[in-house]
């Protein structure tokens, strides 16, 4: 069994999903002239060249689709009486919610397929499309319509409120204070006094 770690960092996860393409470098394809084929004898036979002893074997390297399993003993988000699981089919919530109000394909360089970025009211969620499926990996409140289960509103609510709430972070760098639980990161952006971001990540992933 093989786990595949992405990161709970704002920055390095932007460059895993957020990317609008990592750059495939297939350059287009030229037409030229055919080449005369030479006439050879019928008894001949070809030639191939010597394969060198010391040649790597030639190993094609596909990216391993992982099967996603959600921690349900993470941070979740109910959303229009939908709860949102890191990790879950993107299909999965908008048949609970609805179609979404918009999608933009980005590329998703940590497994070397696509992803996309999907708009709700007041929410954006980042997939990854895993044996065509879309799983939800991250998502981020964009305005104070969605309060997060624990009762925290985005640029209402004080960095003191979230202590109240919920304790000291796990981890803090300079504005980001990072809550982890069951392999997601809760991260809220506390600049000022005020709450100015709230992001959810999928900490793993699990290959079988």
């Amino acid at each position: 069994m093989k786990k595949l770690k992405i990161t709970a960092l704002a920055a390095v996860f932007a460059v895993c999903f957020l990317l609008a393409s990592c750059g495939n470098g297939n350059p287009s394809a030229t037409t030229e002239p055919a080449a005369a084929t030479p006439v050879t004898s019928p008894t001949a036979t070809a030639e191939t060249p010597d394969a060198s002893p010391n040649a790597p074997p030639d190993v094609s390297e596909e990216p391993i689709a992982p099967s996603m399993k959600p921690p349900t003993d993470g941070w979740m988000l109910t959303y229009k009486g939908a709860d949102i699981y890191l990790g879950s089919k993107l299909d999965d919530l908008i048949a609970k919610v609805g179609e979404p109000k918009g999608r933009i394909e980005t590329a998703d360089c940590a497994f070397g397929t696509i992803g996309f970025m999907v708009d709700f009211p007041g929410l954006q969620l980042t997939t990854t499309q895993l044996d065509g499926v879309d799983y939800i990996m991250a998502f981020e409140l964009m305005d104070d319509s969605i309060k997060t289960n624990e009762g925290l509103l985005l640029q209402t609510d004080s960095g003191d409120k979230v202590k109240e709430l919920m304790g000291e972070p796990q981890e803090t760098r300079e504005e980001f204070w990072i809550y982890t639980k069951g392999g997601t990161s809760l991260t809220f952006t506390v600049s000022g006094s005020l709450i100015t971001n709230i992001q959810y990540y999928y900490d793993a992933a699990v290959t079988e």
